[in-house]
């Protein structure tokens, strides 16, 4: 499994650093491992924004709507193509029985070699930091 999360500005303009200071930011208040990807600041909403958002919103809602403030969550399974979205009232603790399930599947019935990836980390859990 994989998080991933894309700082943004563009909610009352409440993210205005850079994108390295908000990464150390972020791993202190959260005591995060290396294994939580802080990428670049991104437009998520508007002309501007960043492709893997256009693509998050038009397979994770039917209406594709704009995201409405920060922390909006997206699941991705492992076939790249099954995406979920989460309103931002929702916790990424909430989402443990849908990221448990999401993961059986990817285990289901596999036979895994020693030492081979079990394909979790196909899995990713996409969010917008304040």
């Amino acid at each position: 499994m994989q998080i991933i999360t894309f700082p943004c500005n563009q909610f009352l303009s409440q993210e205005p650093q850079g994108s390295a200071k908000i990464e150390a930011c972020v791993r202190k208040t959260y005591a995060l491992d290396a294994g939580f990807l802080v990428m670049e600041k991104v437009e998520v909403n508007g002309p501007k924004t960043h492709p893997v958002y256009q693509w998050l919103r038009l397979r994770g809602s039917e209406d594709a709507a704009p995201l409405a403030w920060n922390f909006c969550l997206f699941l991705v399974a492992s076939d790249g193509l099954t995406v979920t979205r989460y309103a931002q009232s929702r916790s990424p603790c909430t989402l443990r029985a849908d990221i448990e399930e999401a993961l059986s599947v990817v285990c289901k019935g596999a036979v895994v070699e020693p030492g081979a990836p079990t394909g979790e980390s196909a899995l990713a859990v996409a969010g917008v930091a304040s």
